[in-house]
């Protein structure tokens, strides 16, 4: 009828979003998260990571990650970059234009206690990849070659028969929050668009809820 706004999905429950764990890219999905009630850490929830640096942590269960001799500084504030593993962190180390505001003194305090909460984070992630019942969130801002999405799954069922769930955009209309499952826990999801880079929080929340909903319901415990 003209003039009345489709229905919003109604949002998963706490017990289903706890079942899904982001592999970053960005923070889209920490975001998604947020905004349907659920604050659990998690080692890439907002991280910025590539599919090829998550094969290789996953291959070598998480060596060399946030040593403080690789973190350099980022043109994005407060955040660094990992050169061992080519991954983004927020960080409480001062950055600005590139460039550390702090001495080295002051930077390896802080790491400190930032190496604590990663340790942490390791191993709850580590406990979340031997949990079978786990559905994994991967999504490619600008793409991701097929070959990398094989190598990933690989490498995740090193840890045990937990799911993937594989997000991309689709010019489909119809495709819109819906899910394809061409092998069990591999799933392929699709959105009408990702956030921009620069706003992750302005997530398609509606249709990340039709996905998220679908995902616990192909994959069920």
């Amino acid at each position: 009828m003209k003039g009345v706004a489709p229905v919003s999905p109604e949002a998963p429950g706490i017990d289903v979003l706890g079942r899904f764990e982001s592999l970053g890219d960005n923070c889209e999905f920490g975001f998604v998260q947020r905004q349907l009630g659920l604050e659990s850490g998690g080692l890439f929830r907002w991280s910025v990571t590539s599919a090829t640096s998550l094969i290789t942590l996953l291959e070598t269960r998480f060596e060399d990650l946030y040593r403080f001799e690789n973190l350099v500084p980022t043109n994005s504030k407060n955040m660094i970059r990992d050169t061992a593993t080519d991954i983004g962190f927020h960080t409480e180390m001062s950055v600005t234009g590139g460039s550390f505001d702090q001495d080295e003194e002051t930077r390896r305090a802080i790491y400190a206690k930032e190496r604590l909460k990663i340790d942490y984070l390791i191993e709850k992630m580590i406990s979340r990849l031997e949990d079978p019942q786990t559905i994994f969130v991967q999504k490619a801002q600008w793409g991701i070659d097929e070959r990398d999405i094989r190598r990933l799954i690989t490498q995740l069922r090193r840890y045990s028969k937990c799911s993937l769930l594989h997000v991309s955009v689709s010019a489909q209309k119809e495709l819109w929050g819906t899910i394809e499952q061409p092998e069990p826990g591999v799933m392929l999801g699709y959105l009408d668009r990702f956030a921009p880079w620069s706003q992750a929080d302005h997530v398609s929340l509606d249709h990340w809820k039709s996905l998220i909903k679908e995902a616990a319901t192909q994959i069920t415990p």
